[in-house]
């Protein structure tokens, strides 16, 4: 019997590890469609109000296999839902604000403070014990983001304790979701923080509103789609395995980033990036090789 919940156990870790390898993915691919719709004029709150609106369209046809959309409204959990939404909903303005005023490597550096608070929260919130080896990869993944980014972070100016909230509501999210578990369906889990982030930018986006043509809506629509898979798989990874295996793979966006941006902006990696990201995919190997023991 003890065998067999271990078996169990190792093969949810393995789907979550999965999940969220690709949702990240999915996220960083979503960002590099944004980048390129902001380098054509575009507001960052149209764009961010796009891409929640072809995410919820995106989920709602595929709402029957992902739990039905009767079973995600009569949800049980409707305050939790609503907690879950209330912290994303600011998140992304909370960034934008920040990535108009400081360097984005100093706030990516910020930002990627919530892996470690997830697994912090975990503890006291979700009664998760992290081993000496979860916390050893936590830090290490955090390392190679520092050597990756080398922030210049010249004391808590407003921009950076902007991301340092996004970074505690990311966590808290996380925590949530897991909190839930598997008496949610997986619809639910992506479709009410992509509701909630649309109504939260749908005025600023009609207020800076520039017509996009045939070409551009195809780029918002694949983007939005990108943005839904990614909150989908993102949530059924914490839903899947503990915080504190999960938590570290959020570091793998910015290998992603890198390894896009050289694809299609041609930004080359210095010598610290490829450093930091060896340190990145190195404690990401070590964790998915650690779990399949």
């Amino acid at each position: 019997m003890i065998e067999l919940f271990m078996m169990n156990s190792c093969q949810n870790s393995m789907k979550g590890i999965l999940f969220a390898v690709v949702g990240f993915a999915c996220f960083s691919t979503g960002d590099v469609v944004a980048k390129i719709l902001a380098m054509q004029g575009y507001a960052a709150t149209q764009i961010s109000c796009f891409y929640a609106f072809c995410a919820i369209i995106g989920l709602l046809i595929f709402s029957k296999p992902l739990g039905g959309l009767r079973k995600t409204i009569k949800t049980k959990e409707k305050k939790l839902h609503l907690l879950r939404a209330l912290l994303s909903a600011p998140t992304q303005a909370l960034n934008f604000y920040a990535f108009s005023q400081i360097p984005l490597a100093n706030a990516y550096a910020v930002i990627f403070l919530a892996p470690f608070l997830t697994a912090v929260f975990a503890i006291p919130l979700l009664q998760e014990k992290v081993s000496r080896t979860g916390w050893a990869v936590i830090l290490t993944g955090f390392l190679g983001v520092m050597i990756a980014v080398r922030p210049d972070l010249n004391g808590f100016s407003l921009p950076v304790i902007a991301v340092l909230i996004t970074a505690v509501f990311t966590a808290l999210r996380n925590i949530l979701v897991r909190k839930m578990g598997h008496r949610e369906t997986p619809l639910s889990l992506a479709i009410y923080p992509a509701t909630a982030i649309f109504l939260a930018t749908l005025i600023p986006a009609v207020q800076h509103y520039q017509p996009m043509g045939l070409g551009m809506l195809s780029f918002v629509f694949v983007g939005g789609l990108l943005f839904g898979a990614g909150l989908l798989l993102t949530s059924l990874a914490f839903r899947q395995a503990a915080a504190f295996i999960i938590a570290p793979l959020h570091y793998s966006q910015i290998l992603w980033g890198v390894i896009l941006g050289l694809v299609f902006f041609s930004d080359l990696p210095d010598i610290w990036t490829i450093g930091g990201m060896i340190l990145i995919v190195g404690s990401g190997l070590y964790l998915i090789f650690e779990q399949r023991k």
